[in-house]
């Protein structure tokens, strides 16, 4: 079976896919997993595009997206990332993920949103790999296994996949994004901006002042390109930044709502749930939780 088979069969499985109640919650495979848990599995389309759910954007799990079809620019942390059709990139826990289609027509993705505590996973955060014939026959196994709630065969082929992407790292550096799209180095230049200056109250005039634009074509940018509006974006990154601060350990909650250009703790409190689903004191427990499991 060639590529263009295994592709054509995974869309037609993936696609009937219901939508999860909630993200982040998936498939339980308990201790015969070798280091898996919490598998999910979503596709995403023209059809079935990507949700507007800032609490979605950050979180404690992997995210493997597969790009089957189409061209994207993915912004890891700011850092713009080129993601091209038959690659695969892997999202680290607790890292801001943003995502710039330029093929809004034809894009296809797999995405894996899951659990691990096996260095080698880790070590393969933030790469692009080549998705070949064997990766993609494997991930058909894995979301088999995973919509028949087979617990071993889901594992061991989802293992597999991860371990084949890790032995076919794409040699061309991913860092930094090199385009040839105005509009697209636009947004990494705003990105930057608000990234290097995200302890002050940013606003849209702020931002378009900065940037020698208006802010009615900063947000139709941010509209036409990004999953989310200027607004959304400047409020995760504000708190991509206090979860950097909190997972420190140096500062108290308090300091790092100063510290994030937040008036007050309440407000900065409420700001952090929003974005997260957490407050800021749950966000420790559990952070310190998953660092003890390793």
């Amino acid at each position: 079976m060639n590529n263009e088979n295994i592709i054509s069969k995974i869309h037609d499985i993936a696609s009937k896919i219901e939508e999860p109640g909630k993200y982040l919650n998936g498939l339980k495979l308990g201790n015969m997993s070798m280091g898996l848990d919490n598998l999910q599995v979503l596709y995403r389309s023209k059809e079935k595009p990507f949700l507007e759910k800032e609490s979605d954007r950050f979180h404690h799990c992997y995210v493997l997206n597969i790009n089957i079809k189409g061209k994207s620019t993915t912004f890891l942390d700011h850092k713009p990332v080129n993601f091209n059709q038959n690659s695969a990139l892997l999202i680290p826990p607790f890292c801001m993920h943003t995502y710039l289609m330029t093929e809004k027509e034809k894009f296809r993705w797999l995405v894996f949103t899951f659990e691990h505590t096996a260095n080698f996973v880790k070590a393969l955060s933030g790469l692009n790999s080549t998705m070949t014939e064997l990766a993609y026959n494997l991930s058909l196994k894995a979301i088999e296994g995973f919509i028949q709630e087979d617990i071993f065969k889901t594992a061991a082929y989802f293992n597999a996949l991860l371990v084949e992407l890790s032995e076919n790292v794409s040699n061309i550096p991913v860092l930094p994004f090199c385009g040839n799209n105005s509009k697209i180095e636009l947004i990494s230049k705003v990105n930057s901006y608000i990234n290097e200056n995200v302890r002050e109250p940013l606003d849209i005039n702020t931002i378009a002042s900065e940037m020698g634009i208006s802010p009615g074509y900063l947000c139709a940018l941010f509209k036409e390109y990004m999953d989310c509006s200027i607004g959304a974006f400047v409020r995760i990154s504000k708190i991509r930044q206090a979860q950097r601060f909190l997972l420190s350990g140096k500062y108290l909650v308090s300091e790092v709502a100063f510290l994030c250009g937040y008036t007050s703790l309440p407000v900065f409190t409420r700001a952090f749930k929003n974005v997260t689903g957490q407050r800021p004191t749950e966000f420790i427990k559990q952070a310190s939780r998953l660092k003890n499991n390793k």
